[in-house]
């Protein structure tokens, strides 16, 4: 009976050891901070979800956020958003978020989005490639109107 006991605790020891492990990778991942391509758009992310307010948006603070709200409705000066993918607390991209984003030319849309809204992307005249994943939907009428 010892002998199964001491197999148990250590087998119980090796995979708390594992789990242990793969949160403080995690949580070392978290902490770094995204690389975007597109400086009004870092801009725009660190002053509104800047929780630390070191000036960066890491990984952890992107994975917080779980409404874009209307931070980049007008935002002509964007061009690329594909650092999106990281904001894995959204679950919808709302009504007019990147509304007249005519810069916009490419976005990638996190795999926790299950929903666009409205005219989401509407007037986004230079969007070529919007990288939609299979958890969407639903995407509502006007959703990409006026893009080329």
């Amino acid at each position: 009976m010892k002998t199964k006991d001491l197999q148990l605790k250590r087998a119980l020891r090796s995979v708390l050891f594992v789990l242990l492990l793969g949160i403080a990778g995690m949580t070392k991942l978290q902490a770094q901070n995204i690389t975007f391509a597109d400086n009004h758009e870092k801009d725009l992310c660190v002053s509104n979800w800047d929780i630390n307010h070191d000036g960066e948006l890491s990984y952890g603070e992107a994975t917080v956020v779980t409404n874009l709200g209307a931070v980049f409705k007008n935002a002509s000066s964007i061009t690329s958003f594909v650092e999106l993918q990281y904001f894995i607390g959204l679950t919808s991209i709302g009504r007019l978020a990147f509304y007249n984003c005519y810069g916009l030319t490419s976005i990638e849309i996190p795999n926790s989005v299950t929903s666009i809204s409205e005219y989401a992307f509407g007037y986004c005249h230079s969007l070529t490639s919007i990288e939609i994943p299979i958890s969407v939907t639903f995407i509502g009428s006007g959703a990409i109107f006026a893009c080329n």
